[in-house]
């Protein structure tokens, strides 16, 4: 049994016959993704505009994970990044999601 503090980890079981491994894995990951959007209310993986508390104006980017949360541990906070500035959700202002034709 996994331990509270270990990140949960997919398993690429080639010797089972499982060939799809590096499928299952982005599969397992999107899930993962899907649970925090909804979980999170951020369109993460996502084109947004966000304005961000002591920053001046909009900041234009795809929303990312910085880090992956631990799996079933709902004390870590997100951490997030745009472009290449690091943020946590209580710093954001507003989040506007865009369309991918806008880019």
């Amino acid at each position: 049994m996994a331990d509270v503090n270990e990140k949960q980890q997919g398993i690429f079981d080639f010797d089972d016959g499982n060939l799809d491994g590096y499928q299952n894995l982005q599969r397992e990951q999107e899930d993962r993704l899907q649970g925090i959007r909804k979980s999170s209310g951020l369109p993460v993986g996502r084109w947004v505009e966000l304005t961000i508390k002591g920053h001046a104006g909009a900041i234009t980017g795809k929303l990312e994970l910085a880090s992956y949360p631990n799996a079933g541990d709902g004390r870590d906070e997100l951490e997030l990044k745009l472009n290449k500035l690091l943020i946590k959700p209580a710093d954001i202002q507003s989040c506007v999601m865009l369309d991918d034709q806008d880019f």
